[in-house]
């Protein structure tokens, strides 16, 4: 005569066929993962950028002197005094 031994969780008993949903059971609890790439860019960062290239842009404007070699008024720009003590920027050759 044979002894019959409680059954571990992984046997199932002859002849029946195992509950697929309870196997599965965490498996369907799970949630999918995220992908990279997968959330909107914030509303609030589009304003922040576009609010910095808006500045730049009249910061540029404003203060370039048009990019131009010949804009360069040298140090004397900076001093306070008469016109005639002034001297008259020399003509700069790039070259």
């Amino acid at each position: 005569m044979t002894s019959r031994r409680p059954l571990d969780m992984h046997e199932q008993l002859a002849g029946t066929e195992p509950d697929v949903e309870e196997m599965h059971e965490v498996v369907y609890r799970e949630k999918t993962e995220p992908f990279e790439g997968g959330q909107p860019v914030p509303a609030e960062m589009i304003v922040a950028a576009f609010a910095l290239l808006l500045f730049g842009g009249w910061y540029l404007g404003n203060y370039s002197a048009d990019f131009a070699v010949d804009r360069y008024e040298g140090p004397a720009a900076f001093h306070a005094g008469p016109a005639e003590q002034t001297k008259s920027p020399a003509e700069i050759d790039p070259m």
